[in-house]
Formats: structure tokens, C-alpha cells, sequence
């Protein structure tokens, strides 16, 4: 199949520039001094500081950072686009690896699993596809590699 990925990135794009102009706004739930009603710290990329909603947790990216990915309901799968494919295949290679290093009996189901799909996973003519079976395990994965990702309708409404 041939995608317009210029067409997706310039989508993308428009998404993360949203999400740029939410985080300048104070009370946005994005900006880095929004609280919620017990006074901590809810914006994503600050839930996980001391004061935050989730002190201790994994990092999160700023909502603007995200990798986007496209949903096409007809044929189950995720797509990144452009530099989105070529950064979600890198965290996750890097994920894959570090998975490597440890013992099988020492791996969560999460793992073990991702530990069989992730070397089937390519960027192939900018675009990366991920079944959407296994779409939670590779969140997963980019979670603790500090990323995140949100999806879109593959087509336009």
C-alpha cells in the first residue's frame, strides 16, 4: 500500500502543535503548574515529581513530544509516519534490547511476549505498522522507554 506520509505527518504535526498551545494555557491540565483539586502537581510531564499526582512514576514526555500513530479499524493495525515510525522503532529497539539482557524467568508476560513480536516490527518506506493486538504491550514498552503516543482515525473526518 502507498500512504501519503507527508499527509500523516503534516497531521501528526498538527496534533502535537495543539498540544503545544495547551501546555502554554494555565488550567489546560497540560501547563507544568496545574494542580488538581488536592493540590498536586497533574500535568503529565510533572505528575511524576515530588508534589505530583504520581511521585516516583516513569517520566512522562510533554503531551507535544508524542509520538501519533494512526488507527485503520479495517485492517487492525497502527501506523507512525515520517520521523514518529523511525523514533517508536528506535525506543522500542532500544526496549528490545534491554529486555535481552535479562533472564527469561526473570521476564513479566508483557515482555516475554514483546520479547517474540518486536524483531518482526520495520520502518518500511516511512511507515511502521503495529498490529493492534499487541497495541497495549507496545505502549507498554514505550512508557518505560519515556515516550507516549496517541492515535488518530487513519482517515480524516
Amino acid at each position: 500500500m502507498d500512504f501519503d506520509v507527508a499527509g500523516f505527518v503534516a497531521r501528526a504535526d498538527k496534533v502535537r502543535a495543539h498540544f503545544a498551545v495547551l501546555e502554554s494555557v494555565r488550567g489546560s491540565g497540560l501547563h507544568d503548574a496545574d494542580t488538581d483539586v488536592h493540590g498536586k502537581l497533574c500535568a503529565p510531564q510533572t505528575q511524576h515529581l515530588p508534589g505530583g499526582m504520581m511521585p516516583g512514576a516513569y517520566p512522562e514526555p510533554r503531551r507535544s513530544e508524542v509520538l501519533v500513530a494512526f488507527l485503520d479499524e479495517k485492517r487492525r493495525v497502527y501506523r507512525f509516519f515520517g520521523p514518529d515510525a523511525d523514533r517508536a522503532f528506535n525506543l522500542l529497539d532500544g526496549y528490545l534490547e534491554t529486555v535481552k539482557k535479562r533472564p527469561l524467568n526473570q521476564l513479566t508476560g508483557v515482555e516475554l511476549k514483546l520479547l517474540q513480536e518486536l524483531p518482526e516490527l520495520d520502518v518500511a518506506n516511512g511507515v511502521l505498522v503495529v498490529w493492534q493486538d499487541i497495541w497495549n504491550d507496545i505502549l507498554y514498552a514505550l512508557y518505560v522507554s519515556v515516550a507516549s503516543a496517541v492515535w488518530l482515525p487513519h482517515e480524516e473526518e
